[in-house]
């Protein structure tokens, strides 16, 4: 019983601070404006990108997320509407966010920057039935917690051919909150990519992602290798993380893909989970049809 109490406790605190708020997505490389609102990769007309993650399956009480996210891009603006809910045991997020970002051409539209401005709220719901106090008298036994906050991201994202590289600020919210201690730490996002032309339809994508928040810091890289429309990738995070993905393109206009993770040090989470499984779908509509050429082109 112990045990079960600690691993919640920490599965409470990271996927609070770490995943369930800031995107620590197995298919990232997939979708940057999780932590990036100023993110070109999908420049579609139209483009709808859907997401579910079963983190830490087979542990009562595991994570998972859904997350629903909706962008336009008229020319050199893009619009997105991001909505995502999270589950992780009795901790329930609800976190909508509407984001703007501006691309600047440098030479032609295969060199530029953007930069990217993301607003919205998330509300956090704490039911005191599903709780068990060790105090009967526990404050936090006498109502349900609910609170709503406003929260904000900065970024900026640059584009040179094949390589791409940005830097964000998410949940800039805090510093603006008067309830100090309740509402998520800002997190620093740095990542890169870059896309090789391989032999024949073989692409290469190696790609990290660099996080740090309040004294704590996680590195994750691997690479992708595309074989014309399908593709299978892995990477390596500093928490002993293995995480495998694969898809492929079904149509020209949706993608689909898959990934699995799971941690090699059986003495943290590995004797007590199967780990985490995620899948995505993204619907897209542009009026000029590429193959992945870029890491702008990916989707």
């Amino acid at each position: 019983m112990r045990t079960k109490i600690i691993l919640s406790i920490i599965i409470l605190f990271f996927g609070t601070q770490i995943f369930s708020q800031n995107l620590t997505l197995s298919n990232r490389q997939f979708f940057r404006a999780g932590v990036n609102p100023a993110s070109f990769l999908n420049t579609n007309d139209l483009n709808v990108f859907v997401l579910y993650n079963d983190q830490y399956a087979g542990f009562d009480g595991h994570p998972n997320t859904e997350l629903f996210d909706f962008s336009l891009v008229f020319n050199n603006h893009k619009f997105g509407l991001t909505i995502i809910n999270d589950v992780i045991n009795f901790d329930k997020m609800q976190d909508i966010k509407a984001r703007y970002s501006r691309k600047f051409l440098l030479a032609d539209n295969n060199k530029s920057f953007s930069l990217g401005l993301g607003m919205g709220i998330f509300n956090r719901n704490l039911s005191k039935d599903q709780l068990v106090f060790e105090r009967p008298n526990d404050p936090l036994g006498y109502q349900d917690y609910r609170k709503t906050y406003f929260d904000y991201d900065v970024g900026v994202e640059v584009q040179l051919n094949n390589f791409a590289a940005g830097f964000s600020t998410t949940h800039l919210g805090k510093v603006f909150s008067e309830v100090f201690n309740e509402t998520y730490v800002e997190h620093f996002n740095l990542y890169g990519q870059y896309m090789f032309q391989l032999n024949g339809p073989f692409r290469i994508l190696p790609n990290f992602i660099v996080r740090y928040w309040e004294k704590s810091y996680l590195i994750d890289a691997g690479a992708i290798v595309f074989y014309k429309s399908v593709w299978l990738g892995a990477s390596y995070s500093g928490y002993h993380e293995l995480t495998v993905n694969t898809g492929a393109e079904l149509t020209k206009n949706i993608m689909f893909g898959y990934a699995f993770k799971t941690n090699m040090n059986s003495d943290v989470l590995g004797a007590f989970t199967s780990g985490t499984h995620e899948i995505f779908l993204n619907f897209s509509l542009k009026r000029d049809y590429r193959d992945v050429l870029t890491p702008r082109y990916i989707d």
